[in-house]
Formats: structure tokens, sequence, C-alpha cells
């Protein structure tokens, strides 16, 4: 497998963990006349805001590990190096982080203020 390749599935892994966190519960979507339209304009800045206010929650690394691979998509490579961390630290801080939110009941409301 080529080096891009890897960035590529790693960086499609970074997403998907992240947005584990921001989706709704699998069931039926609501049947609306507005649903079939597509999201609301306001859908994307929403969901940034929440993820803001997520990354608040967490210690300063964390957070910001979270905003360079998720908010400016950079590869894990360019993130660690960003960050001046190695690869290791970096995705070690991922998880980290992503166990925190999961772990926060302020996050949990937060979340769940969000999917209602």
């Amino acid at each position: 497998m080529s080096a891009d390749a890897v960035a590529t599935n790693r960086a499609t892994q970074n997403a998907h963990s992240f947005s584990c966190l921001t989706s709704r519960p699998a069931g039926p979507a609501p049947s609306t006349e507005l649903a079939d339209r597509g999201p609301a304009p306001t859908h994307e800045v929403d969901r940034r805001d929440l993820c803001e206010a997520l990354c608040r929650l967490l210690p300063r690394t964390q957070a910001a590990v979270l905003r360079v691979l998720f908010f400016e998509q950079l590869s894990p490579a360019a993130a660690a190096q960003t960050l001046r961390l190695s690869s290791s630290r970096l995705f070690e801080l991922r998880r980290a982080a992503l166990a925190g939110l999961r772990a926060n009941p302020r996050a949990a409301r937060m979340l769940a203020d969000a999917a209602a």
C-alpha cells in the first residue's frame, strides 16, 4: 500500500472518529418536506459551533489535535509536523480527546441538545 493510500485511509478513519460524536442515532429520518430539500444552510455552521464548544471542554493540546485533524483536515503526518509532535503522540492525544468527550456528561448533554 502506498504512503498516499495509507494517509488517505487514516484521514478517513479520523473523520469517522469525530463524526461518530456528532452523528444522530440510527433510525428513520423524519418525513417532512424540508428534509427532502437537504440540510438547512446553517447546518454546517451549527455543527462547527458544536465541535468548537466540545473542544473547549478539553485540555489545550487535545483540542489542538482535534482542530488540526478535523477542522483543518490535515493528514496525520502534516498535523504531527504542524503541532511538533510525533505521530504516535498525535494519535495518543486524539484517542484521549475522543475518550474524554465520550465520558464527559457536559459533552453528552451538548450532543443530545444538538440531536434534538
